[in-house]
């Protein structure tokens, strides 16, 4: 969706997820999608994510604080 510059749908999908109460936390989809915002300049819906894998109980891992971290120093 962000590819096709779909960005209101992208964030409607993170509303979506945050209202899910049967997520099953997977930390590579969390991670591909913290990317996946982060490298379509979405900061602020990454950091959203972020927050809802602790949510949820997916424990950010060293390459979940590098992306986000990454991406956000080169944003500014």
């Amino acid at each position: 969706m962000a590819s096709n510059e779909l960005f209101e749908q992208v964030e409607l999908l993170c509303l979506c997820l945050k209202k899910e109460t049967n997520l099953h936390p997977e930390l590579e989809a969390f991670n591909a999608l913290l990317t996946t915002l982060i490298s379509f300049n979405i900061p602020k819906l990454a950091m959203e994510c972020y927050y809802l894998m602790k949510e949820v109980g997916c424990e950010p891992d060293r390459s979940s604080f590098r992306i986000i971290i990454n991406g956000l120093e080169s944003s500014n």
